[in-house]
């Protein structure tokens, strides 16, 4: 099933796109005495994995297309709106690693994002006034499930309630070149601005997906392709992200954990930079595609 949180005409709430046409959740779930999903305010994507209804709402597909409310096709909002931690993985392909001139890690290496990050399909990317060369990364988000901590390997996808695509946008001027002496990169400063990770434009669940590691990546900027991989040159596979991330760290529902994106990065290949006016679209097979139009940061006062 493929899920998405909604905006339409000023309300919120979670739709499922089933055979080409949306179906609001929230409707489906009063009509059918889900009691889990009727609390107080709209619903979301969080509040379907908090609850532990998604794997209900995935077996009643049909169901949901008979009972829940058809809506026109509404603004995709990003997949989760308040998750707890958003992981990133560094250089976890292959050849990503060749074009950067860096060593291939002997475990994952991580960094994060925060929620000020998150923009959905159709939303803006930010440049702030302070960096110039504004990258982009096309990665294989995996979307946490239920609470897991310490999961080993045989089981860490069990824990992956499904997919969908992220936009590691990065300020490479700020995570380079304004590090401080001795310190290295500046990794937060140069990954984790406003607006700097689109998530969408669904949630692809994990039964749908399938198999996350023979899957193709693409991003295009004004429609000339950047990227072009696939999952199948991953250093570390999905299951051994999540085995280490959960490691001391509790993993809970709606957590995002990026998996690393392919060579064809602005860094490497000379760009040019992201700049206002610019479109991405980023492809990922068995989920789909989104677009971000890039602009300025308005917030300059």
């Amino acid at each position: 099933m493929k899920l998405l949180n909604y905006e339409l005409e000023g309300r919120t709430g979670v739709a499922a796109f089933i055979d080409g046409s949306y179906y609001d959740v929230g409707s489906w779930a009063k009509a059918a005495g889900v009691e889990a999903l009727g609390g107080p305010g709209p619903l979301s994507i969080d509040d379907v994995l908090s609850s532990g209804t998604l794997d209900l709402i995935a077996r009643s597909e049909d169901r949901v297309a008979k009972l829940g409310e058809p809506i026109p096709e509404p603004r995709r909002l990003p997949v989760v709106l308040r998750p707890e931690k958003i992981i990133l993985v560094a250089v976890n392909y292959a050849a990503h690693g060749r074009e950067t001139h860096s060593s291939l890690p002997a475990e994952p290496y991580l960094f994060a994002k925060f929620r000020n990050a998150l923009v959905g399909d159709g939303g803006h990317i930010y440049i702030p006034r302070s960096s110039r060369k504004v990258d982009w990364e096309v990665e294989l988000a995996a979307i946490i499930g239920r609470r897991c901590k310490y999961i080993d390997v045989a089981r860490a996808l069990g824990c992956i309630a499904g997919y969908t695509i992220a936009v590691d946008v990065s300020f490479r001027d700020l995570q380079y070149e304004h590090s401080t002496k001795g310190y290295g990169p500046n990794w937060m400063k140069g990954k984790a601005m406003d607006h700097s990770l689109p998530l969408g434009p669904w949630l692809v669940t994990s039964d749908e997906f399938g198999d996350p590691h023979d899957v193709g990546l693409r991003l295009y900027v004004n429609g000339d392709l950047k990227q072009d991989g696939n999952t199948r040159d991953m250093i570390f596979p999905v299951e051994r992200i999540v085995e280490y991330v959960s490691d001391g760290i509790t993993l809970e529902p709606g957590d995002v954990i990026s998996t690393g994106t392919p060579p064809g990065v602005g860094s490497s290949t000379d760009g040019p930079y992201l700049k206002p006016g610019d479109v991405v679209r980023s492809e990922v097979e068995r989920i789909g595609n989104m677009e971000n139009r890039v602009f300025m940061d308005p917030m300059l006062g």
